[in-house]
Order: structure tokens, then C-alpha cells, then sequence
């Protein structure tokens, strides 16, 4: 390769495939380290193939996103190969990651939420990427999703596919049947990828449950079977409405809380009103004044002047009978002695 391409200085193969080989490389001019992407020679003796791939490339030159590996040239070799100069990205395939090791979940959504928004701006862009799988999505040290390998890109038209290229355990029925193809090709293939972070397997017909292989939410095989729903008509329409459906699971999941303190404030009784400290205030004033009213009321008994007895010589006036005497005494005199004999009672209360 370096005879057909010899600005630049290839270090090494780093991957191939049936659709080609990728070289890291370093081009020399600007010095930096980039990707190289080669289809064998039959690809480019086709001449509709050949004149599709430079518009694609074209096409793609133009995609600038945070989650898309930019590429950088293209061209046709004097050997007839057909080649992509990319950026490269330092760190493993989501493919290794997943079956080297295992992925917490939490991660999982977020590097298919960061999948949903590369496929969202392509889209955007008419762009249909159609070979979505984890070889071909790389993951930064920092956990950042590059989705690379447009080889097989497309602009989005709706007509049917005359070859279904792709890798068949990510393929959309669609492809698959030759049908008419779109953006849903692959939010279907976004869907197989996410499922097999979840479970460390692509699904199988019929597809089994996620929470059969591990500890999850059931509302991600509600994401999932809507993403991989073999009618693209009950798929999501749109990779945003994926990436929210994933974010709304990770947001529920981050909420959970026990079940009382979730619980609608109308579903269960309410509790007596706790006291403020007003109504203590209110409550100790009363007291306080009733006390000095009864203070007042015992004081006002134990004063009162006791009564001599008089001398036996002394002349006592005739006094009336009671009945005469109650009927004489004035109405206010009558008043005080009932009111005398309620606060003399009152203590015994």
C-alpha cells in the first residue's frame, strides 16, 4: 500500500473485513496519525460502484460531529482499490468491549444514547450508514463513541435495496427482503447493539427477554422491541426519539426511591396538622392566665375577715326570717352571693 499511497507511512493492519482492510497510518505532511480504509480492486473496476462511492465519500466529508470519525480524503488507487483516509481513534471497539469484558448498564445507555445521536445528525444529513454493529463503533479512553466504517453509506432515498449488504445478525428485515430502505434500517441495527451490551448476545429468533440474562429494568425490552420491531412502521421514526426513550429508563433508574416516599400525597390520609410554634405560644398564655385567675380566686377566699363572736350580753337585733331577708335584700347583693358560692365550688372541680 505504501507504493500506491505513498504520502502516507502505514504502520500497521489494524483490522479487515469482507468489504476491505484498515491500516493506521500517518500522514506526513501534517503529521498525525489517521485510518485508512482499502476495498479490494473489484469494488473499483465497477464503475457505477466506483462514481456511488466518491459521491458517498463526498457526502460523508461533510458529516462533523463530536460522535462521527471524520474522514479526511478518498480516492482510487492505480492498483484500482477504492480508499478512505479517516481519523483515528486510539482505544477498542465497542465489539471488545462487550466480549471482553463486561459493561455496566449505566455505560451501556450512554454509549447507545451517544450511537442515537451520531445516527440522528447523519440522518439529518441524508446520510444512512447501514453496516451499525459493534466493530464498527470505536470508544475513546474517555468513553466517547466514534461511529467509523461508511463504507457502506448511502444517501437515504426509500428505494429498495438491489444487494443487502450488511452484517446479517444486524440487518433490518427490510434489507434483508430487498425492500425499501431508510433511516429505520439503522435505528433497527442501534437496537441488536444495545441489546447485545445488555446481554453479551446478539438476539436470536425468537428473541428472548433481556431481564433473562440480567438484573434490569423490564422497560428495556420495551426499548429494545420497539427499536427492533421487524415492521419499520412500529419502530421509532427517529434515532432522537430512541436516544430519549433510553435516556428516560436511565433518569427512572437514577429516581428510584422507597416506595413511601414516592407515594401521591392523595393516596394516603392525611396527618393531624403538627403544631406551630404559635400554638405554643398561644397554649402557654392561657395557662398562665388561668392560673392567675385562680390565684386570685384562693387568695380571695383565705382574706376574708372572720367573724367575732359577741359577747352573750350583748343585745342582738332581731333579725328577720330567711324568706323576709331574701326578699329584701337588693338583686346585686343576691348576685354576689351566687357568684361567692360558684368560685368557692370551683377549686373542687
Amino acid at each position: 500500500m505504501a507504493e500506491y499511497l505513498p504520502q502516507y507511512e502505514f504502520e500497521k493492519l489494524a483490522a479487515f473485513g469482507g468489504m476491505g482492510a484498515v491500516y493506521k497510518a500517518k500522514q506526513a505532511s501534517l503529521d498525525r496519525p489517521v485510518a485508512i480504509k482499502i476495498l479490494p480492486p473489484e469494488f473499483g473496476s465497477e464503475k457505477e460502484f466506483a462514481e456511488r462511492f466518491k459521491a458517498e465519500a463526498r457526502a460523508m466529508a461533510k458529516l462533523n460531529h463530536t460522535h462521527i470519525v471524520a474522514v479526511y480524503d478518498f480516492g482510487i488507487t492505480k492498483g484500482g482499490h477504492l480508499y478512505l483516509v479517516m481519523e483515528w481513534v486510539e482505544g477498542p471497539t465497542l465489539h471488545d468491549m462487550i466480549h471482553k469484558s463486561s459493561l455496566p448498564v449505566r455505560k451501556a445507555a450512554l454509549l447507545a444514547m451517544q450511537l442515537c445521536e451520531a445516527l440522528s445528525y447523519a440522518h439529518t444529513h441524508q446520510i444512512l450508514h447501514r453496516d451499525i454493529k459493534p466493530g464498527n463503533i470505536m470508544v475513546t479512553q474517555d468513553d466517547q463513541v466514534k461511529v467509523t466504517d461508511f463504507g457502506l453509506a448511502r444517501p437515504i432515498t426509500g428505494e429498495a435495496e438491489e444487494n443487502p449488504y450488511g452484517t446479517p445478525d444486524y440487518a433490518a428485515p427490510e434489507i434483508l427482503g430487498k425492500g425499501a430502505v431508510d433511516q429505520r434500517v439503522d435505528i433497527f441495527a442501534a437496537g441488536v447493539v444495545l441489546y447485545e451490551m445488555l446481554t453479551g448476545r446478539v438476539p436470536q429468533t425468537p428473541r428472548r427477554t433481556v431481564t433473562e440474562y440480567a438484573p434490569v429494568s423490564a422497560r428495556w425490552d420495551e426499548v429494545i422491541e420497539k427499536a427492533v420491531h421487524p415492521d419499520p412502521a412500529k419502530r421509532f421514526q427517529d434515532a432522537r426519539d430512541f436516544r430519549a426513550s433510553i435516556a428516560s429508563v436511565v433518569a427512572q433508574a437514577q429516581a428510584a426511591v422507597p416506595v413511601a416516599v414516592v407515594v401521591d400525597d392523595d393516596d394516603v390520609p392525611k396527618a393531624k396538622a403538627a403544631l406551630k410554634p404559635l400554638h405554643f405560644g398561644l397554649i402557654a398564655a392561657a395557662v398562665v392566665v388561668i392560673g392567675i385567675v385562680l390565684g386570685a380566686m384562693f387568695r380571695g377566699e383565705e382574706e376574708k375577715p372572720r367573724k367575732q363572736k359577741k359577747p352573750a350580753s350583748a343585745q342582738q337585733p332581731k333579725q328577720p326570717d330567711d324568706k323576709k331577708a331574701d326578699q329584701t335584700e337588693p338583686a346585686s347583693r343576691k348576685k354576689e352571693k351566687k357568684q361567692g358560692q360558684f368560685f368557692h365550688r370551683l377549686p373542687e372541680l
